[in-house]
C-alpha cells in the first residue's frame, strides 16, 4: 500500500486534543464519497467562516479523498474546524475528518480542478496527468480520476455568486453623482483591500467600476459595502463583468490609477493579507497614529464637521474611540479624514469593532487636559 496517502506530509502527528497546532492551513479527510467533491464545493462550506485562500484536493482513493485548505488566518481555520469537523457534506455521505495540517503554507502552482490560489487568478491550468501540488511528495500524479470534464460542469451552479472565479473589479450604482470622486471610493472600499484603479462612468455618473488588488478582495467589498449608505444614498456593489479597467492618464476628474499609491493599507504586508480584523462600516471609528497632545475636543471640533460627535474614547496616547450618531456619518467622517493632517502626523481612521465607553464625557474632558 501506499503510506503517502494515509499519512501525508501536513498531517503530522497528534498533540493533547489531537488536533495538531493551531495553524491556518486544514487538513481535510473526507469518507464515504457517495457524490464528487469539487473545489467549489469546499469554497462554498468554508468561504463562510473566513477567506479561504487557497484549496489543494490530493490523496483520492477508492471512497476517499484529502484536501488542504488554508485561511487567511487560524482564527478562521479554528472557527471552521470546530463547526465542520465530523460533519456530512451531503445527507448521508461525504464525512469530513478535519484537523491542523503542519503545513505553515500552500504552495499552488496551477488553477485547475485540484488545486486553486484565489488569491492569484492568473496561474496557469497546468497539463493534468502529471500536475502535482508541490508541497505534496505523498500525493500520487493521476490519482485523482473523475475530477474534470462533464463532472466539473455539473458542479458549474456552485460558481455563482458563492465563488470567486477571479474577477477583481466590482462595479458601483446609485452613487450620489453629484458629490461622489475617485478619492472618496479610493478611501473607503481601501479599507477592505488595496484599490488599484477607480472609473466613475462618464456617461452615468452614478456608476463606477472598482478594481481591487484580488478576487479575494472584491468579494470582501461586496460583503461589507452593498447596501451601505453613502452620500445619503444606498449603494450596490457586485461584482462586474469586465476583468479590467482602462484609465487615460488626462482624465483625473472620474477615473484614477492608484495601483501605485503609497496610501494602500494592505499592500505593505502582501503575504498576510488580512492580519487585523476585518469590521463592516459601524458608526464607531477607531483613530490611530495621532499626536500626543491631540485633546479630545480638537478631536470632536474636526469630526462634528460630518455630523453629530456623540464622545470620544481615548485608548493610548497615540489611539482614540471616537463614536458618530449614524453609521453613514461615521462613512463619511472616515473618507473625509483617512490620512488627514493633524499636528505633525496622518490620522488613520478605520471602523471599529466595538462602541466606546461612555463615561461623563465632561470629566473624561478635563481629565484630559489636565494630562497635557
Amino acid at each position: 500500500g501506499n503510506t503517502g496517502l494515509l499519512n501525508p506530509p501536513g498531517s503530522g502527528g497528534g498533540n493533547k486534543n489531537d488536533k495538531g497546532a493551531e495553524n491556518a492551513v486544514l487538513l481535510v479527510n473526507i469518507s464515504n464519497l457517495i457524490y464528487p467533491v469539487s473545489i467549489e464545493i469546499l469554497y462554498q462550506l468554508f468561504a463562510k467562516y473566513g477567506p479561504v485562500l487557497k484549496i489543494v484536493i490530493f490523496g483520492r482513493t477508492a471512497g476517499t479523498v484529502q484536501c488542504l485548505i488554508q485561511f487567511a488566518d487560524s482564527l478562521y481555520s479554528a472557527t471552521a474546524l470546530s463547526a465542520l469537523d465530523e460533519e456530512n457534506i451531503y445527507v448521508g455521505g461525504c464525512k469530513m475528518s478535519i484537523r491542523y495540517s503542519t503545513i505553515p503554507s500552500l504552495e499552488v502552482k496551477y488553477n485547475n480542478d485540484r488545486s486553486r490560489d484565489f488569491m492569484n487568478p492568473n496561474l496557469p491550468k497546468g497539463n493534468f496527468d502529471s500536475m502535482q501540488p508541490a508541497s505534496l511528495p505523498g500525493s500520487l500524479p493521476g490519482s485523482m480520476p473523475g475530477m474534470g470534464g462533464a463532472r466539473a460542469n455539473q458542479m458549474s451552479p456552485f460558481a455563482s455568486p458563492y465563488f470567486p472565479m477571479g474577477i477583481s473589479v466590482v462595479i458601483v450604482s446609485n452613487l450620489n453623482a453629484a458629490k461622489i470622486t475617485p478619492d472618496a471610493l479610493f478611501v473607503l472600499f481601501g479599507v477592505y483591500g488595496d484599490v488599484f484603479k477607480v472609473k466613475i462612468m462618464f456617461n452615468k455618473k452614478d456608476t463606477a467600476l472598482i478594481k481591487m488588488a484580488n478576487p479575494l478582495q472584491a468579494q470582501t467589498v461586496i460583503d461589507n459595502l452593498n447596501h451601505v449608505l453613502l452620500y445619503g444614498q444606498e449603494m450596490r456593489v457586485n461584482t462586474s463583468k469586465h476583468p479590467e479597467i482602462h484609465v487615460s492618464p488626462e482624465d483625473n476628474t472620474f477615473a484614477k490609477d492608484y495601483t501605485t499609491s503609497t496610501k494602500h493599507r494592505f499592500s505593505s504586508r502582501a503575504g498576510k493579507p488580512l492580519q487585523h480584523p476585518i469590521t463592516p462600516p459601524s458608526a464607531t471609528l477607531h483613530l490611530s497614529n495621532l499626536t500626543p497632545n491631540t485633546s479630545e475636543s480638537e478631536l470632536i471640533d474636526l469630526f462634528s464637521h460630518c455630523g453629530k460627535v456623540e464622545g470620544v474614547e481615548q485608548l493610548s496616547e497615540k489611539m482614540a474611540l471616537l463614536q458618530m450618531a449614524t453609521i453613514p456619518e461615521a462613512v463619511e467622517a472616515l473618507i473625509a479624514y483617512h490620512d488627514h493632517k493633524l499636528g505633525s502626523s496622518n490620522l488613520r481612521v478605520s471602523f471599529a469593532k466595538r462602541q466606546i465607553r461612555t463615561k461623563d464625557n465632561k470629566s473624561s474632558e478635563t481629565h484630559n487636559k489636565s494630562d497635557d
